[in-house]
């Protein structure tokens, strides 16, 4: 019998997702948090982004100088920023605000003199516009991208460690199974010696265990019958020579009455020996007939109790 309380297989299923989920998530954790701050370390290092925004304000005196704009003009410079992911674009002369991309259709402002405080710490490019040099500022963040993929990759590992685990656990299972399967089809062929195999505490091992319980049950009704019939053979055999005796004396008898090889006053004797004889070999006959029916019903018995299991 089981010592332990067994585990149904879906609170195994169930323990096993949670232990996976756990996992995956850990790592997730992990590599999304490990990751940005060594990606965030690198771009800080590097000036990844300063280098990035000296290329655009290039691409953008480039843009100016090919179709000789004004600070001004707001539609062209917002064809400008369409094309670039993700910024934000204001133009200053003299701390005056005259275009911000995030509203272009409200520039420009011609009666604009609201003049904005200059911050040391944002970088401003000087941009050579038609009408004079003007203040570019711009807004971007291009190291979303780099901890999106990152984001994606640590995504895409926990996936793959959950399903690993899973399928591990898993794995244990279906090999279990067919283990059971073949140790089943040895049983089918005859093979009562091969043991069921009990692993774990779940139903499939309450299934090994009935299923070795019968095993055993029918070894033991083999070896009863093959005892039984090894007593049977003996027993006819032992019967065999005991009637075999008289019926040699009750022929010897019947020759010597056939030949009338006798004496007139032995006839008596003779016939007596013969009834004598005959009386042994019935109850020999009886004693078989006997013997046949208690074998019978106890072979009907052993069977009711195996069956009862």
């Amino acid at each position: 019998m089981l010592q332990n309380k067994p585990l149904s297989l879906t609170a195994q299923f169930s323990r096993l997702l949670l232990v996976s989920g756990i996992a995956a998530l850990l790592l997730f954790a992990l590599l999304r948090w490990g990751g940005g701050l060594l990606l965030e370390k690198y771009f800080v290092e590097s000036g990844f982004q300063v280098r990035i925004n000296d290329a655009r304000m290039t691409n953008l005196q480039e843009y100016v100088n090919k179709n000789n704009l004004q600070a001004k003009d707001g539609m062209q410079l917002t064809q400008w920023v369409k094309k670039q992911p993700l910024i934000l674009l204001e133009v200053y002369r003299n701390n005056i605000l005259l275009y911000n991309s995030k509203a272009p259709g409200e520039w420009p402002m011609e009666e604009n003199e609201l003049e904005v405080p200059y911050y040391e710490w944002q970088s401003y490019y000087q941009i050579s516009f038609a009408d004079g040099t003007a203040e570019v500022l711009v807004y971007a963040d291009d190291t979303y991208r780099w901890f999106l993929y990152l984001t994606l990759a640590a995504l895409l590992l926990a996936c793959l460690v959950f399903l690993l685990i899973f399928l591990q656990g898993c794995r244990k299972i279906v090999k279990y199974i067919g283990q059971l399967c073949r140790e089943i089809q040895a049983l089918e062929g005859g093979d009562l010696n091969t043991s069921i195999t009990l692993q774990g505490h779940n139903e499939l091992t309450q299934l090994a265990q009935s299923l070795d319980s019968m095993r055993l049950a029918f070894k033991e009704q083999r070896e009863q019958e093959t005892a039984l019939f090894q007593t049977h053979q003996q027993m006819i055999t032992e019967m065999s020579h005991d009637l075999r005796t008289p019926l040699t004396t009750l022929q010897i008898y019947t020759d010597i009455l056939r030949l009338q090889k006798y004496e007139p006053e032995q006839l008596a004797d003779y016939l007596n020996k013969i009834d004598a004889k005959a009386a042994q070999i019935k109850q020999l006959a009886d004693n078989i007939f006997a013997y046949s029916l208690a074998t019978n019903r106890q072979y009907v018995e052993h069977n009711i109790k195996i069956d009862s299991k």
